[in-house]
């Protein structure tokens, strides 16, 4: 039986991740080597994708599990693509024969693994549109209710972690946009007050002079207000 201090150290672990560590090698390191030390499964291997994408990254903990994740992906089925597919929980189920995956049984069956169990990386209730990844637990006997709700439950804690840092790199980079947009548009404002106090013209008619400029040299219209405001500065 998992001790429950042995449980809220592993959660603790997982949930110290910086956001920039979120969904890179060491933090999916741990939330593999946290569920074998959590369950005694005997192997675990992780898919992780961007939502509705191709999976992007994959982690096992033996050979065997890797060349089984290999398989999946070369037949585009197997527990892993399954869970990951469906956004929900799979198994237990044999993956020796009789298995829905005969082409992953022979490995299976050389590396001792009987029994796969399917937890999806989810974040939320929402299922397929919402999974960031599957893990999946390899064991030669069926795993009890209660392991697999811990793993289950360490795959949620890993999901919620990667959705934050997902959130929290679209706001900056949103921010950064932004702001980018702000810089520029008082770059072409100031220059815009340059050409009409120089050739004494509307504001209006400054602008058509720099969309005209920016045209005819092929260069963004911020390049072009830019080496105006700059030339006042010398």
């Amino acid at each position: 039986m998992t001790e429950p201090r042995e449980i809220a150290s592993a959660f603790a672990e997982l949930t110290r991740t910086p956001p920039a560590d979120a969904g890179m090698p060491a933090h999916l390191g741990r939330l593999l080597r946290l569920s074998l030390e959590l369950t005694r499964a005997a192997a675990a291997s992780i898919l992780t994708a961007e939502a509705g994408s191709t999976p992007s990254a994959c982690q096992a903990t033996t050979p065997q599990a890797r060349a089984l994740l290999e398989q999946e992906l070369a037949a585009g089925s197997g527990p892993s693509v399954d869970c990951l597919r469906d956004g929900r929980p799979l198994g237990p189920v044999r993956i020796v024969e009789p298995s829905p995956w005969p082409h992953l049984a022979a490995t299976a069956r050389e590396a001792g693994y009987t029994t796969a169990h399917g937890h999806p990386l989810r974040a939320g209730d929402v299922y397929a549109a919402g999974t960031q990844g599957a893990l999946v637990l390899y064991t030669d006997a069926p795993l009890d209710a209660s392991h697999r709700h811990i793993a289950q439950a360490l795959a949620d804690t890993t999901a919620v972690t990667i959705a934050g840092a997902r959130t929290l790199a679209g706001q900056t980079a949103r921010v950064a946009q932004l702001q980018q947009a702000l810089d520029s548009r008082i770059v072409i404002e100031q220059a815009k007050g340059v050409l009409a106090a120089r050739h004494r013209t509307t504001p209006d008619a400054a602008f058509t002079y720099l969309r005209d400029q920016a045209r005819n040299t092929n260069q963004k219209i911020h390049a072009v207000a830019a080496a105006i405001v700059a030339s006042t500065q010398r």
